[in-house]
Formats: structure tokens, sequence, C-alpha cells
């Protein structure tokens, strides 16, 4: 778990439990340690340890009665702790997820770590680009976006020793607010023709002219 608990939990039986004496031997990362384990019941005995981080870890248990006779479980069991997922959050503006603005607006981009190891990177991408990169806080970037069109952001948190990676893309729609301009306006030399024909020319320019 992101927390690193582990409880161990055995039964041991005897026609006389009492005074029985039972430890749990753990190897956490290849370091052992046994630890004296305590009664929940007639017959069952538990010990709870955190920190263990991400990974396989062992265990086994021994008990001994009040006349000196000692057992072992035997081999060593596995504990497999997976890598937990980390919590991450990116904000577009006020908004976790897409948003819409309009051209030529300043807008905060924001990408915090909720959950995680303390050796974490963040990394922010602005269409597949690397935009920004922190290893110690949020990563914070106020863009101005002049021109119009869609433009996609991701938030990465790079694989540590107990959480995986994790993407977080989001869309920034940025709306075309400025008219059409046009330039060169121009028509032929009119004279009369039995046709009476005249021909217009006009340039018009926009960020999308389809």
């Amino acid at each position: 778990t992101p927390t690193g608990t582990v409880s161990f939990n055995v039964t041991w039986t005897d026609w006389n439990t009492s005074g029985i004496g039972v430890f749990i031997s753990v190897n956490r990362s290849g370091a052992v340690t046994t630890y004296a384990a305590s009664n929940t019941s007639a017959t069952v005995w538990n010990l709870t340890l955190s920190g263990f981080p991400a990974g396989v870890h062992y265990w086994r248990t021994n008990a001994t009665d009040v006349y000196g006779n000692k057992n072992d479980s035997g081999a060593w069991i596995a504990i497999n702790i997976p890598l937990a997922a980390p919590v991450t959050t990116l904000y577009l503006g006020d908004t976790a997820g897409a948003n819409t603005v309009n051209e030529d607006t300043n807008l905060w981009l924001n990408g915090t770590m909720g959950t995680g190891d303390s050796n974490y990177i963040l990394n922010m991408y602005l269409d597949g680009a690397i935009f920004a990169t922190n290893t110690s806080g949020p990563v914070i970037n106020q863009t101005s976006f002049a021109n119009p069109g869609v433009r996609t952001f991701t938030l990465n948190y790079t694989a540590t020793g107990n959480y995986t990676a994790l993407s977080t893309s989001y869309v920034l729609s940025v709306n075309d607010t400025t008219p059409p301009a046009s330039s060169g306006e121009w028509n032929q030399n009119a004279t009369f023709t039995p046709t009476g024909t005249v021909s217009f020319n006009v340039t018009w320019t926009d960020w999308n002219t389809s």
C-alpha cells in the first residue's frame, strides 16, 4: 500500500497454548529482523509493521512452548507489494480539465502532486514538447495564447521506487476573436464597353482561411 504497512497473522496450536512465545522474522529488502508477535486470541498472534517499500519481501514464524519445544514455519513466505498509483492534478486556469479561452489571454497552468514519493519529477508538456519541470513543488507557468487553435497539455509523473508513472492530458481550445483583415483592393480602370464588365480583386488574411 502507499503507507507500506503490512499485518502478519499466524495461528499456532498446542495442547497448552498459554506461555507460548511467538516470533516473526521479516526479510525487508534484504535485511532480516525478528519481532515478538502479540496474542489476539488463544491461538492467533499478530504483528503490524510499516515502512515497507514496493517490491518483494519475505517472512516466516517460529514458536516456543513453556517446555522449550520450538517449531518453525519453514520456508520463507513472499510478500509482494506492488507499485501504487500516484495522485496528480493538472489545472488549465482554474479548471482541472479541458478549458476554453479567447486568444491573447494570459492563463496560469498548474500541475500538482497529491500523493507520490519525495524524489518525484513532474514534467509538463505542450503539444508533446517539454514545457516546464519541477522536483520540489508544483509545475507552474503563466502563458499568453496569442494564436487561436487547439493545444494539448500533459502532466507527467515519472515512475519512482514506490509509484508508477502517470500522465494526464487535457485540451485547451483558444478561440479566434480577431476579424479577418482586408488589403489590396483594386479594380481595373473602368471604361464603357458594351458588356459593362468590371473586375474586383481583394485580399483577406486570417489565421484560418479555410
